[in-house]
């Protein structure tokens, strides 16, 4: 080894080793420094001149010793000072030192120095051995990140944890899932698997064992189950029950399980509004698959199959046949080629048919919406009603549901967080899926993921940016505008928090809720909307009637119902087939929204309904009695004026009869003045019909 300027470094020379110093020293793996009793460096073995920090120990010093520099170069972890001197008699152990390079990278070492005598007769050295523990100590950090990753997704999708020892039948339980059920977890203890039995309702149990069962047996890889749970308030809660083998011995035998449980009330409880809602529309209400290899299931169906096929929902949940063999054979190939033609063009299916159950015959009518799925299955979400006693009304719902996604959170939900002081951000995988970002791109800056926002949400997004400064989670659902065009709806949950490093974070969740916002949008529409016209229904126009009425008498302004009829059209039905009978119902319903604008120079508000079959309604605010005399008069000379072509190149002569009723303060209730409307139609039926009368 040469020596170093101002002779701060002995040379070997200086301090004889003994060959068999020198060999062991030499063929350690770990870096070994020899220090004289004045600091200078007298030995290093390969290992250490591979150092980063070696090279300092060989520059040219002039008031420091190289055992100095050394200690100039090291840096404690905990921040107390690092002091190491050549008399010292104890050995010195720092397990975590640090050097840092210009780039600002750090070295991580383990340092163990201690005296020894080389050789007999000659002053004692300092031996110092370094380790280098970088690696480990960048395994560590990952892993402290991860696990700060880990507990930030259950602490934001509220998840409680068990792990359930099988050997000595222990549990281990997170805060949550005692929160849950209103308790402390303190006040569950010991926990066993008697603890889990004492809050699991008892039909539900019996289901849980033979998952459980099943799972130990190896016929599934894990189990997903909702179960009911005793609240310590007395009531029941549902959870999303998931767990799996976490452990098994040599043999396989399994050693432990762990899992979750979500808090899924809210979801189970729309689930059975739902169920309310199926319940008071006539028919049943369903889901229907075909698989991609051909097969066919109801994954979901109302409790109006007990009425329509005679069967429950559980016996169809898996195979359709027993459906399709309850169909009237005469009609059953007019069923199957319509649902293939709708398959085939993905467009609505419709069909009226016969089933025969037990010798009975009753007819019905079916329609759907038909939509594929990325596994190459086809769905259709619809309706069917018997229309046996009414055949010719048509009463057509589209209610649209998918099942409740269960757990919403767990495969769906997005984690991420952002360092404030360096704007770093992190993405969990599915985020990338969620924006349509490749994943070899790095996530947005902040300003980029502004850009995603849809611009009606913007300001009430910044607004809720500055509600998240404490510990405390806070949450938003806003829209996005994807790459592709496509415009999602997310929901947002984060809080302000440090990590363990100290460093100050935004951490959240974030879940595309798309799916449920247009469920939520379509139950709206067709509460209030006729499904074949796109009208308002009956319903909503009663409402708007009575409102209009109240505030009239207020305001004492005018306003006129029409009612309106089409003439002769159980001959169009008849003569043309329903399908017909359809296309002019919805070629009459455009031509009063056509000729409504038009008349009242689109400034009243006007109400447009089909109140049933071939009955129809307008009802518009501040018009006079000859303004309504006029726009009736409009609405039977341009019907009357042209033939409706429908399919086939055919075209049907339609005429309709309307009744006119101007409020009046003697009028008491919504009801009442559509009476009086009716028997202005009657009048005109009665006087020859294509024609409109007021009400004398």
């Amino acid at each position: 080894m040469p020596s170093s300027p101002h002779n701060q470094t002995a040379t070997i020379d200086s301090h004889k080793l003994s060959g068999d110093w020198r060999n062991v020293i030499n063929g350690l793996p770990t870096a070994v420094l020899l220090f004289d009793q004045q600091g200078r460096l007298v030995h290093a073995n390969d290992s250490a001149s591979t150092l980063p920090l070696y090279n300092a120990l060989q520059q040219p010093l002039t008031s420091t010793s190289a055992l100095q520099q050394l200690q100039r170069q090291l840096h404690s972890n905990d921040g107390q000072p690092f002091s190491l001197q050549p008399t010292d008699a104890s050995p010195v152990n720092h397990r975590q030192l640090y050097s840092q390079r210009q780039q600002g990278q750090r070295d991580y070492y383990s340092l163990h120095a201690q005296r020894v005598v080389a050789n007999a007769g000659q002053p004692p050295l300092l031996m110092v051995s370094l380790q280098d523990i970088t690696e480990q100590i960048s395994n560590d950090q990952l892993r402290r990140e991860e696990r700060e990753r880990l507990s930030f997704i259950i602490e934001g999708t509220r998840a409680g944890t068990w792990e359930w020892d099988m050997r000595n039948n222990t549990m281990q339980l997170n805060d949550r899932w005692a929160n849950m059920l209103g308790y402390q977890l303190a006040e569950l203890l010991p926990l066993t698997a008697q603890t889990w039995e004492r809050f699991i309702h008892p039909d539900d149990l019996v289901m849980s064992n033979q998952l459980i069962e099943q799972l130990i047996a190896g016929e599934i890889e894990f189990y997903d189950c909702e179960v009911r749970l005793k609240h310590r308030a007395g009531h029941w809660i549902w959870v999303q029950d998931r767990g799996q083998i976490s452990r098994r011995d040599s043999n396989g035998t399994p050693l432990s399980m762990s899992g979750t449980h979500i808090e899924v009330t809210e979801r189970k409880l729309a689930q059975q509004r739902l169920q309310g809602l199926a319940k008071s529309i006539p028919g049943v209400i369903y889901q229907y698959r075909r698989r991609a290899d051909g097969s066919t299931h109801f994954p979901f169906v109302s409790e109006g199959v007990r009425d329509i096929y005679q069967l429950t929902p559980a016996q169809i949940a898996e195979d359709a046949s027993h459906v399709i063999s309850r169909i009237h054979p005469d009609d059953l190939q007019l069923v199957a080629d319509t649902i293939e033609q709708s398959a085939q063009t993905l467009q609505r299916w419709s069909c009226e048919y016969r089933t025969q159950i037990d010798g009975e015959i009753e007819w019905l009518s079916g329609v759907a919406n038909p939509s594929r799925e990325d596994d190459g299955s086809i769905v259709w979400h619809g309706i069917i009603t018997n229309i046996s006693e009414r055949k010719l009304l048509e009463q057509q719902f589209w209610l649209n549901r998918e099942r409740l996604q269960m757990a919403q959170d767990v495969a769906q939900l997005g984690y991420w967080d952002m360092r404030l002081d360096t704007g770093v951000i992190y993405w969990s995988d599915i985020l990338f899926d969620i924006y349509q970002r490749p994943r070899d791109l790095t996530p947005p800056s902040m300003d980029d993921y502004l850009r995603y926002l849809h611009p009606a949400d913007l300001n009430d997004f910044l607004a809720y940016r500055k509600t998240v400064n404490d510990l405390h989670w806070h949450d938003i659902e806003h829209r996005v505008c994807l790459p592709n065009g496509e415009i999602r709806w997310l929901a947002q949950r984060s809080k302000y928090a440090r990590n363990s490093q100290g460093e100050r974070i935004i951490m959240g969740t974030t879940q595309d809720i798309t799916d449920r916002k247009h469920l939520e949008e379509r139950l709206r529409e067709q509460v209030n909307q006729d499904a074949l016209t796109g009208l308002f229904n009956r319903r909503y126009f009663m409402l708007q009637l009575q409102q209009l009425l109240s505030s009239s008498r207020d305001q004492q302004q005018s306003f006129a119902l029409l009612m309106l009829d089409l003439d002769h059209f159980k001959q169009i039905n008849d003569n043309y087939g329903h399908l017909a009978g359809d296309q002019v119902l919805q070629h009459f319903a455009m031509l009063l929204q056509q000729l409504v604008s038009v008349e009242t120079n689109a400034n009243s508000n006007a109400t447009i309904a089909r109140l049933g079959g071939e009955e129809f309604a307008i009802l518009v605010n501040q018009l006079s009695s000859q303004q309504a005399a006029a726009l009736a008069e409009r609405i039977v000379s341009e019907l009357g004026a042209q033939p409706v072509s429908v399919d086939d190149n055919q075209h049907i002569a339609v005429t309709t009869s309307i009744g006119v009723c101007l409020n009046h303060r003697d009028i008491d209730s919504a009801s009442d003045m559509l009476s009086r409307a009716d028997k202005a139609l009657y009048t005109a039926k009665h006087n020859g019909r294509n024609r409109y009368e007021m009400y004398r």
